[in-house]
């Protein structure tokens, strides 16, 4: 389906329901199933690894990802993501990377768009006359990543999208929440989601290059954003522009020079430098070129010159070079303590908290003497905290987590938090064995964020707090 958002040909609906650019080439990439985000990490970044050994010999010139984040929702460094890496590697050789921005506005980024040079995309709902200056926001994630950008950058249509649905049975066409009541042609449903917004932005760059060959793919994302249709007070909350791929084709560059060094090519010119250099540049008052040199020693070999400057910058001003000392510090974890992880967990900083979560998760050997300290975060400010919180405990599977949990759904339902209210469910189950389905059942298309949605979460909260009940002293 979202191949069919970016270049479908429409010939089930005669055309009537094409994709954004029908007449281009793709290529489909099938990572396989992504169970687990071991596996969104590896298939996915074998996928972009083919890419980087292959784009220029078939001529590819964009790709899109439609998948969630593995690690975190932009409130670390790109360099902390293998699959944000390899994007910003294969943007800085040339290639339009584009990423949805993920579907719960809860959260910042759920997907590898929090990458600085990704193009990421969220969403408008389409209404019912079609006029721009009446579609809503959709309720996709956004804020402000690690890097200071703020996703998304720009909007497609994100909801009420007409695609081909591949129902496998009469059963399942009645089942979907509109396909029934819809007069369109068989074979097709409305749907939403910014996995399909996403693709139709590289649909509208296959439509500029079909216009503009010779444009790089930084002059066809600079056009997109430049001439994206003015935030609207309607959507003013999204902060992005609607893609408006005539005047995008339009776009006079002028003497404009879109050069400057990338993100990644950055780090690799500071990786470069000598050891000496790079820990001369620790002692700057400049935060940036602290920032720059902490930053060129991740995935390095172990380094014990670098071992006391870490603890030292523990005590930054600057939240973000603490996050960063957090997360080189949990590389090596010899240097680590459960104590320290214990000071970095009560940081006034989400983003060195998330530093902080991030290292336990990946030492699973610390999760015995670090299980109370994480109970706090179960119902943390930051909505991204609480999410990657939730689904550390869902891992670490300790029966203490059982009864906060329960305690945070109803806030979560009622604030449809749909995020944060899935992962609290997904952790219970794994913890406890129980499993309270929707009431409502969950019938698709029909909405994340809808009544329907929000009477299955409230239903589920009121289930699981009288299981607690019933399980008398044993979750306490």
């Amino acid at each position: 389906m979202s191949a069919a958002a970016a270049a479908g040909s429409g010939e089930l609906s005669e055309g009537k329901y094409a994709g954004a650019a029908p007449e281009a080439h793709l290529f489909l990439l099938e990572a396989g199933p992504l169970h687990t985000p071991k596996d969104l990490e590896e298939k996915i970044g074998g996928a972009l690894l083919w890419l980087k050994a292959n784009w220029r010999q078939y001529r590819i010139r964009g790709a899109v990802l439609t998948v969630s984040a593995s690690r975190d929702t932009g409130l670390l460094p790109w360099q902390a993501d293998p699959v944000r890496r390899l994007c910003e590697e294969l943007a800085g050789e040339g290639l339009l990377l584009v990423s949805a921005c993920g579907n719960t506005r809860e959260l910042i980024s759920n997907a590898p768009a929090a990458a600085p040079s990704v193009l990421s995309v969220g969403g408008v709902i389409i209404p019912i006359d079609g006029k721009a200056e009446h579609a809503l926001p959709y309720p996709n994630s956004r804020g402000v990543t690690f890097e200071n950008k703020w996703t998304p950058e720009i909007l497609a249509p994100a909801a009420n999208i007409v695609l081909p649905t591949p129902f496998q049975s009469r059963e399942e066409f009645l089942n979907h929440f509109t396909a029934s009541s819809d007069s369109l042609p068989w074979g097709y449903a409305r749907t939403e989601g910014t996995s399909f917004a996403a693709p139709m932005i590289l649909g509208a760059a296959a439509c500029i290059w079909e216009a503009r060959p010779n444009w790089s793919s930084r002059q066809v994302k600079s056009a997109l954003l430049a001439t994206s249709r003015a935030s609207l007070p309607i959507w003013n909350e999204l902060q992005a522009g609607v893609v408006d791929v005539y005047a995008a084709v339009n776009f006079d560059h002028g003497i404009e020079q879109i050069q400057g060094e990338g993100a990644y090519a950055c780090w690799q010119r500071w990786k470069r430098k000598g050891l000496a250099d790079r820990l001369q540049a620790l002692q700057s008052g400049d935060t940036d070129i602290v920032m720059k040199s902490l930053l060129s020693f991740y995935s390095d070999a172990a380094l014990i010159e670098l071992k006391q400057p870490l603890y030292t910058w523990l005590q930054h001003p600057d939240e973000k070079v603490r996050c960063v000392s957090a997360l080189l510090l949990s590389e090596h974890p010899e240097w680590y303590t459960t104590e320290l992880v214990r000071e970095v967990l009560r940081d006034p900083s989400p983003h060195v908290r998330m530093a902080g979560v991030y290292a336990i998760q990946r030492h699973p050997e610390w999760w015995d003497e670090i299980t109370e300290e994480l109970v706090p975060l179960l119902g943390d400010p930051s909505l991204d905290i609480r999410y990657w919180a939730v689904r550390l405990a869902a891992n670490i599977n300790d029966p203490l987590f059982v009864r906060p949990l329960i305690a945070g759904l109803a806030e979560e339902a009622n604030h449809q938090r749909a995020s944060t209210f899935g992962e609290r469910c997904s952790a219970l189950e794994q913890i406890t064995g129980a499993q309270f389905p929707p009431i409502p059942e969950w019938r698709e298309g029909q909405g994340t964020y809808s009544e329907r949605s929000t009477e299955a979460r409230l239903s589920m909260t009121r289930r699981w707090e009288n299981w607690l009940k019933s399980q008398g002293d044993q979750h306490k």
